[in-house]
């Protein structure tokens, strides 16, 4: 979906953290919300790569009626607990606020398509080794979220106000599960679960968190064979960043629609 079909004026003005933005899905999402209208921060594991990608974002990003809008760019490592804080402080510093959290930062390290002679066939794998994948898979994709989260709610709840936006996968969902992928699998399962929890948690404070599902895309991660582009999968994350106050949440959502677990 275009997006154009979206309620842009719940976008304008907000000010928006993407984490994991120096490529593929993560900046398609930091271009669209700019060209939404949004203030975006554009966040990476180094500066050079954050700053390159607000750069890129600077470059493409027009809306009618709207200046070249600004990305700010911003160092965020989401294993690194005090990276996350001093992200925090520096977007606080020259915004004040945060509207918006996307947490897009993932890995993919047992993807079975990537399988190779050095590495072999993760079922193959000494148990200590599949142990130590499991837990640096949870440590970003479960872990890195929950942290980005702590680091930022608390503004939200002070303005009564934010969206927070967990990239997922439906290969994290219960009626797709099969007998490849355990650490990436169990990584996005946990984080549907968490979203919902927290959501929960947030609904007194006009806090929606929802896991978004963006489809097989056309990324590093996805593979060139992928079905979607990444524009295509950024659609239903701004879906999400731009719920009204009556919207869903502690869902997990693919193009604006409930998947289901």
């Amino acid at each position: 979906m275009p997006v154009d079909q979206l309620p842009t004026e719940r976008l304008r003005g907000r000010i928006a953290v993407v984490t994991g933005a120096s490529r593929g899905l993560g900046l398609a999402v930091c271009r669209q919300l700019a060209q939404c209208g949004a203030y975006v921060v554009v966040t990476a594991r180094s500066e050079v790569k954050a700053e390159a990608a607000a750069e890129s974002v600077r470059r493409t990003a027009t809306c009618a009626g709207f200046e070249r809008l600004p990305a700010f760019s911003c160092e965020m490592d989401v294993t690194d607990a005090l990276s996350v804080i001093r992200c925090r402080d520096r977007v606080l510093a020259r915004f004040g606020r945060i509207d918006i959290l996307v947490n897009n930062a993932g890995v993919f390290l047992d993807d079975p398509r990537r399988t190779s002679a050095a590495t072999g066939d993760p079922t193959d794998l000494p148990p200590d080794v599949l142990t130590d994948m499991l837990m640096t898979t949870m440590s970003v994709n479960v872990a890195g979220a929950m942290r980005a989260i702590d680091a930022f709610i608390p503004g939200m709840r002070a303005a009564r106000y934010g969206r927070i936006v967990n990239v997922s996968s439906g290969m994290g969902r219960h009626v797709e599960l099969t007998g490849n992928s355990a650490c990436y699998r169990t990584s996005k399962a946990a984080l549907n679960t968490l979203s919902r929890v927290l959501a929960l948690r947030e609904a007194a404070f006009n806090i929606k968190i929802n896991a978004v599902c963006p489809g097989w895309l056309q990324t590093d991660m996805g593979g060139a064979h992928a079905l979607r582009s990444v524009e295509e999968g950024a659609y239903g994350v701004l879906y999400a960043a731009a719920l009204a106050d009556d919207g869903p949440t502690g869902k997990l959502l693919r193009d604006g629609e409930c998947f289901g677990w």
